[in-house]
């Protein structure tokens, strides 16, 4: 499978990450922004099934942006579908929840995609 930059995905992905942050009852994350995935950073661990990528971050209600690693956690069913080159049923369902967590001082996002 080839992985690919030039998708639909991961701006689908960035509203996705930005509807959580905006409900989050953490004002230390509410006000993030995930803008974009940093071109020619996307990577597959194969072994740890997770895609994973540098992200654009807006802190400071976007006065500055932040790289922050970002890994999307492959379940079974989501590694097949990344497998068939059918990358939008990595998206977490809108009413799914408990999927995405951030933490600002290591700078990293865990997606749980599946």
């Amino acid at each position: 499978m080839l992985l690919t930059e030039n998708s639909e995905f991961w701006p689908r992905l960035s509203r996705r990450v930005n509807a959580e942050l905006r409900v989050s009852r953490d004002n230390n994350l509410r006000f993030l922004g995930m803008d974009d995935v940093v071109p020619g950073t996307l990577s597959i661990q194969l072994e740890g099934k997770a895609l994973q990528a540098l992200a654009f971050i807006s802190e400071e209600d976007g006065r500055s942006f932040l790289h922050y690693r970002l890994t999307l956690h492959l379940g079974t069913s989501a590694m097949e579908a990344w497998r068939r080159g059918d990358w939008l049923k990595l998206l977490p369902p809108a009413d799914a929840t408990g999927w995405l967590r951030v933490e600002r001082a290591g700078k990293t996002i865990d997606i749980d995609c599946d």
